[in-house]
C-alpha cells in the first residue's frame, strides 16, 4: 500500500507488498522489498536499499546509497549514513546516527540515542549503547 501523499521517484522499484506511508519520501534508483514498511516522514535516498520486512520509523533517514538489509529495524528519527549498511535483523533505536560507510552487523543493536562513526563497524550481534 503507498499513500497518495507519499513523494516517490519514478525510476524507484517498490515491491507490492511493501507498505509506504503518509509524507514519505523515496528517491530515485530505490529498491524496497517484500512487505518492508516505511512509515509517515521517512525519507529513503537515491540508491538506497530497504530489504523484505524491514522497517524505516516515522522521520528517519536512510541516506543515499544506503542498505537496511532484511528484517531489519531502523527506528524514529535514526539516520543512516550514505553508503551505510545495517545488516540482516539489526536494530537502530530512535534518534541514532550511523555514520556514512558504516556497517552494523547482522543482528547488532544501537541504542537510542547512540551514534557510530563514519566509516566504523559493529559486529554481528554487538551492542553499541549511547555515551
Amino acid at each position: 500500500m503507498i499513500d497518495p501523499t507519499t513523494i516517490i521517484h519514478p525510476s524507484a522499484v517498490i515491491d507490492p507488498t511493501a507498505t509506504i506511508h503518509e509524507t514519505a519520501s523515496v528517491g530515485a534508483g530505490v529498491w524496497i522489498g517484500a512487505r518492508a514498511v516505511v512509515e509517515a516522514g521517512a525519507r529513503v535516498g537515491q540508491g538506497a536499499v530497504v530489504g523484505a520486512w524491514a522497517r524505516v520509523g516515522r522521520g528517519a533517514l536512510v541516506g543515499r546509497e544506503a542498505i537496511v538489509r532484511e528484517r531489519a529495524v531502523v527506528e524514529a528519527e535514526a539516520r543512516i549514513g550514505a553508503g551505510a549498511i545495517v545488516g540482516r535483523g539489526a536494530w537502530v533505536g530512535d534518534g541514532a546516527v550511523v555514520g556514512a560507510w558504516a556497517r552494523v552487523g547482522p543482528g547488532a543493536v544501537v541504542g537510542a540515542g547512540a551514534r557510530v562513526g563514519a566509516g566504523a563497524t559493529v559486529e554481528d550481534f554487538g551492542n553499541v549503547s549511547p555515551e
